[in-house]
């Protein structure tokens, strides 16, 4: 499975492109420390089997803010 970032001024970039990228083998696309203009923006996966053609998906990633969670463990636990 390939994932790429598409950007207006070039065909896309494949991923990861930075270490807060990862790309695992099951195709799960992680990116950590989100920044709007880095990451932001349109991704394409392509997915392919050996005896068949590329099946293509794509979605569109905004970032809003910055997330913010302040969870208190013995809530959850008691």
């Amino acid at each position: 499975m390939i994932w790429k970032r598409i950007v207006i001024d070039e065909n896309g970039r494949r991923l990861p492109t930075n270490r807060r990228q990862q790309v695992f083998p099951n195709g799960t696309l992680l990116i950590e420390q989100v920044q709007r203009h880095e990451d932001e923006g349109v991704y394409v996966c392509s997915a392919r089997a050996s005896d068949s053609p590329a099946v293509d998906g794509s979605l569109k990633i905004t970032v809003k803010g910055k997330l913010i969670c302040d969870l208190d463990i013995r809530k959850i636990l008691f």
